[in-house]
């Protein structure tokens, strides 16, 4: 994924910058220097968990958590390409409700033989600061697509670990989809602007369905557009004027032709 996509992401009130996509995956430095920072998306494979690991026989419970960071290159040494984790968001659902988690870390891939990874990551959580760590372990091979699991007590028999599965948040190569979606702020409380690079002119139908894909909201319904950037807003309301509950939604767009579903958070 190399496509250069300068705009403005707004995660958990922070704005970043994205400058760049990241260079394919480094395991010496002898390979080209790694471009600056890229906004990373949580897919769908994210998740925040809890129970006993290590061969312990009680369950463990897997929540969904969707959030982003940045992920910003710092130096190269012989083995190693190193990463600063930057401005980490994610939202956990709960099933009495949501909560935050929020923090920065480190994020290095190389290896001398095999490639490996290592991330680390101090955030705070119900109030408190918690360092979660991966150690040194294998995986990589599909950077920059990262999937790496970070445990608060190294995973012991009983533990919290985060399943950090992310992507960057950029379409790819060759041209932007018409209809890729930007959200800001995400998450948000009163008003949400989606985004996105309409290629061709035409028709753009927007709207907004809650978890289980049912229609809150129609913000656009065959509105002719010309082709450039677009921004759309959402105020937080249903289709009957009340207001939204705090959850999970998705925001979907069709332009040109093309649709895209972007997943996006209220709080309280």
């Amino acid at each position: 994924m190399v496509h250069v996509s300068r705009s403005f992401i707004r995660a958990c009130g922070v704005s970043i910058l994205v400058v760049s996509a990241l260079a394919p995956q480094p395991v010496s430095a002898a390979q080209p220097e790694p471009v600056a920072s890229t906004v990373y998306e949580l897919t769908d494979r994210a998740s925040y968990g809890f129970g006993c690991y290590d061969g312990c026989t009680c369950p463990v419970v897997m929540l969904e958590m969707v959030g982003g960071f940045a992920l910003t290159f710092e130096s190269v040494d012989p083995l190693f390409t190193n990463y600063r984790v930057d401005d980490f968001c994610a939202i956990v659902h709960h099933p009495t409700g949501f909560f935050l988690i929020e923090g920065s870390g480190t994020y290095r891939i190389g290896g001398e033989v095999a490639i490996m990874q290592q991330m680390t990551l101090d955030a705070t959580l119900h109030g408190a600061l918690r360092r979660f760590e991966s150690g040194l372990v294998p995986g990589g091979g599909e950077f920059p697509e990262i999937s790496i699991e970070l445990a608060a007590n190294a995973f012991a028999c009983y533990d919290t670990v985060l399943t950090v599965h992310a992507l960057p948040a950029t379409v790819g190569a060759g041209e932007p989809a018409a209809a890729a979606i930007g959200a800001a702020p995400n998450p948000f409380r009163t008003t949400l602007e989606l985004r996105f690079e309409q290629r061709a002119p035409g028709p753009v139908v927007a709207a907004v369905f809650d978890a289980r894909g049912r229609l809150v909201r129609t913000l656009l319904s065959d509105a002719w557009s010309q082709a450039g950037p677009r921004t759309i807003a959402w105020d937080g309301h249903l289709a009957n004027g009340a207001s939204a509950p705090a959850g999970l939604y998705f925001a979907r767009i069709r332009a040109a032709g093309e649709e895209s579903t972007r997943r996006i958070v209220k709080i309280e």
